[in-house]
């Protein structure tokens, strides 16, 4: 729930993470972006993350993106 000048939004709908797949195994660099109306931050492996950023393509590596708007809603995808 979100409370602002135009009252009260309802916001169930939780972050789209896109450009990756969830649990997904790639050889090279992948562009990921991350959509929400009411998108509050974006933390990618620890760090603070910008949609459109480019992970680096390392094989031997595991990433995490968690997306959180502000209605508390969270998507997280992990790739390798």
């Amino acid at each position: 729930m979100i409370v602002n000048s135009d009252g009260v939004i309802f916001d169930t709908t939780p972050p789209v993470i896109g450009g990756i797949t969830d649990n997904a195994t790639y050889y090279t660099s992948q562009k990921v972006t991350v959509t929400d109306a009411s998108l509050d931050t974006v933390i990618f492996n620890d760090k603070d993350f910008r949609s459109g950023n480019t992970n680096s393509g390392n094989t031997n590596a595991t990433y995490q993106i968690v997306a959180t708007d502000k209605a508390g809603n969270v998507t997280t995808y992990t790739i390798t």
